[in-house]
């Protein structure tokens, strides 16, 4: 949203405010003395005080429809706040992306500040369950996990560093498939503290967990792996293996997932696609940029298929 005065406060009217707001630029004038302006000389083409346009990734249907979505979710658990973020994983465009509760930009003014809030980018959340597809992605990319291996599940209780982790639902043999489908704890325990301290910290570390997504928009959250100068201890591995004890960004978290979908590759998220000058020369183009492979294609394509059989008979 912007100002009165026409300066962007927030969002991309504020990062791109150099852009948008145009320049300006005397001329000479002659009014009557009612300040009526007569007639002015020196502006040849008044396209060359206009801004520049900025047309992004968004696709409008798509936004419309997951702020609908969102704000229903919303509503209908009760919840102080939520986001969504849809994105093409092969490019890593954002198709939308969103908040609630929502405000009128029109009329900032009247909104509380937590309405203004940039949820998916600004909230660091403890992301639980969803970080055990990293884990198994991470140790199959490793060779610490094999697709076929049966891990022990302790039968529902297991006990490290004076810490007894939980299943909801006690198994006993589960393959990495059966783990990701139970949602074990323990096994993701398992599998995290095969990979070890570096192994597993670096495996989230490469779908981009911990470090700002690189979007741009102000006041985007980095999330927090571990603190600085501390490695982690036994039972923060096992914990951080399934989604305890570290935060992320709803949008640190589709990159990620997208990541595991494309083949391994982690997306920089490209918002902004171009920005065209008033006299339609466009003055700067962002194409798709590949950050780094978080993992093998191999591996990534393993996950993919665990993740199918969980939704399918």
């Amino acid at each position: 949203y912007v100002g009165a005065d026409g300066n962007g406060l927030d969002g991309l009217e504020k990062t791109l405010d150099e852009d948008l707001k145009g320049s300006s630029d005397p001329i000479t004038a002659l009014r009557d003395r009612k300040g009526t302006l007569l007639f002015g000389d020196g502006l040849e083409d008044e396209r060359a005080l206009s801004g520049d346009d900025v047309q992004l990734s968004l696709d409008l249907g798509l936004q419309f429809q997951a702020q609908e979505d969102l704000e229903a979710a919303v509503r209908a658990f009760e919840a102080k706040a939520g986001s969504a973020v849809v994105l093409d994983p092969n490019t890593g465009e954002i198709l939308a992306m969103c908040s609630a509760p929502a405000f009128n930009s029109n009329d900032y003014s009247d909104s509380p500040v937590e309405s203004r809030r940039h949820h998916a980018t600004a909230d660091r959340v403890e992301p639980g369950s969803t970080v055990k597809i990293f884990t198994i992605a991470a140790a199959l990319h490793e060779g610490k996990l094999q697709p076929t291996e049966q891990l022990f599940c302790e039968n529902g209780a297991w006990s490290i560093g004076g810490i007894t982790i939980h299943d909801t639902h006690p198994e006993g043999m589960l393959t990495p498939s059966q783990v990701i489908a139970k949602s074990s704890n323990i096994c993701a325990a398992k599998i995290g503290l095969a990979l070890g301290e570096a192994g597993l910290y670096n495996g989230l570390k490469r779908f981009g967990f911990g470090e700002p997504t690189g979007l741009g928009l102000p006041g985007e959250a980095s999330g927090v792996l571990r603190a600085k100068g501390r490695p982690w201890y036994d039972v923060e591995v096992a914990a951080a293996s399934f989604g305890q004890g570290i935060s992320v960004t709803a949008l640190q978290m589709a990159m990620a997932m997208g990541a595991v979908a494309n083949g391994g590759r982690l997306y920089e998220p490209l918002l902004v696609r171009r920005v065209v000058s008033a006299s339609g020369t466009v003055v700067r183009e962002d194409n798709p940029t590949v950050r780094r492979e978080a993992v093998s294609p191999v591996a990534a394509h393993l996950v993919t298929e665990m993740m199918t059989g969980v939704v399918e008979e």
